[in-house]
């Protein structure tokens, strides 16, 4: 990373390489975020979609978003 760095702003000052390399982690940084908030939400979504027998209503799929509070508690 570093050599790619130097190739690619070679002609810059090096408070652009502090800025760049920077953003380049807060992006990675994002990436990893959005992707664990996303397979936390799917997971508590389809772990919680059950069947639930009724007796004074008609059978369908009822979804519980409980488990979903603690997914802000879990980061």
């Amino acid at each position: 990373m570093v050599s790619v760095d130097i190739f690619i702003f070679s002609n810059c000052p090096d408070e652009f390489h502090f800025i760049a390399s920077i953003s380049i982690l807060f992006y990675l940084a994002f990436i990893v975020f959005t992707g664990r908030l996303f397979s936390l939400v799917l997971s508590a979504l389809f772990s919680e979609i059950r069947q639930y027998p009724s007796y004074n209503s008609s059978p369908g799929i009822y979804l519980n978003l409980e488990p979903l509070s603690w997914i802000s508690l879990s980061f």
